[in-house]
């Protein structure tokens, strides 16, 4: 479990560097295309972020990772453990034992025993001074309190683990559940598209024609289909394989021309299917809001750049801001 949310932690730490790292490089760019390949390469290296760590910890290499095991349970082992056990010169109790002895109690208890070593006696025991029969008890004092503060920081040191386990299973339980949310929405999104599509009607003649047009002049060589929908209230390009331009019912023909250079600018630059990159992104690492600012800014870039195609193309640039002021109004709800 502190491998997984180390692993998530290392990620949502990474994609906040990246992400800022794109940001401001697009932010000191002038030209929107330039800005649109930045945003684009970083939401890519946000989303490869695990793979090359996973990769370069295999070769050794840790480039800003984080290892929640290390910072929470290791800190808390030594910390629970002052001396080691079986170490007189780290431990309190040993230590007192032998400034608790005199030093004239051990030369007499030396001399006894040499005498009782020269005549052959055999009780030693029974003449040993007060000290040395004290020793024993002493001994058996510092291991029982040895043992009961070994045991004390055991359970603490357990008692911790548990806390940050169930803690950590509850972040990345909550995080799998947002991901999951978001990524189930994105699919529900995508769904009704496709639901969309397959209600719209296809559309005049004129307007085919002033898409294949427009697909001439950005050489596009597949053609999208066109088809008007009474439910949308702005035209829109769904699909990337298999392309369709939808369109309002309220669209007046002679805005065909700047409609579909719009739409058609979106497919040659694969828009549709940038922006479901961008989703993946941000529906994974939800609980990092410079992701989602590195999405919306990756999506504004490119209405710029479509929009700069139709005026490129000798469209005048009033009559474009006119029907785009057109088109707003209508995405606006109606009141009740």
């Amino acid at each position: 479990m502190f491998s997984l949310l180390s692993l998530a932690a290392t990620w949502w730490l990474q994609a906040a560097v990246l992400a800022t790292m794109g940001l401001l490089s697009a932010t000191c760019l002038r030209k929107p295309a330039h800005q649109s390949h930045v945003l684009r390469i970083a939401i890519i290296a946000v989303l490869l972020c695990p793979l090359a760590t996973l990769s370069f910890s295999h070769l050794g290499v840790k480039l800003l990772t984080v290892d929640l095991h290390s910072q929470f349970l290791r800190p808390a082992t030594s910390a629970a453990s002052p001396y080691s056990i079986g170490n007189p010169s780290s431990d309190p109790f040993a230590s007192n034992l032998a400034t608790n002895i005199p030093s004239n109690s051990l030369d007499s208890q030396q001399r006894i025993a040499e005498e009782a070593n020269n005549s052959g006696e055999s009780s030693l025991t029974t003449e040993l001074g007060p000290a040395q029969k004290a020793l024993p008890v002493l001994t058996d004092q510092a291991a029982t309190q040895s043992a009961s503060v070994f045991s004390n920081a055991t359970q603490g040191l357990f008692a911790r683990a548990t806390w940050l386990i169930n803690a950590a299973m509850t972040i990345f339980l909550v995080w799998v559940v947002g991901a999951s949310l978001l990524l189930a929405r994105l699919f529900l999104d995508l769904r009704r598209g496709h639901t969309l599509l397959h209600q719209s009607a296809l559309a005049d003649p004129a307007s085919h024609q002033a898409c294949r047009q427009a697909a001439v002049r950005l050489r596009i060589r597949s053609q999208p289909r066109v088809v008007v929908n009474p439910f949308l209230s702005s035209p829109c390009l769904l699909g990337h394989w298999r392309p369709a331009v939808l369109l309002p019912e309220e669209i007046e023909p002679a805005s065909y021309e700047q409609v579909f250079l719009h739409e058609l600018a979106h497919l040659r630059r694969n828009d549709w299917l940038w922006t479901i990159i961008g989703r993946v992104a941000q529906s994974i690492l939800w609980c990092q809001p410079l992701v989602w600012w590195l999405h919306r800014q990756n999506m504004s870039v490119a209405e710029e750049i479509c929009d700069d195609y139709v005026i490129e193309q000798g469209c005048n640039r009033e009559s474009y801001l006119q029907q785009l002021l057109q088109i707003a109004e209508l995405s606006q709800p109606q009141p009740y």
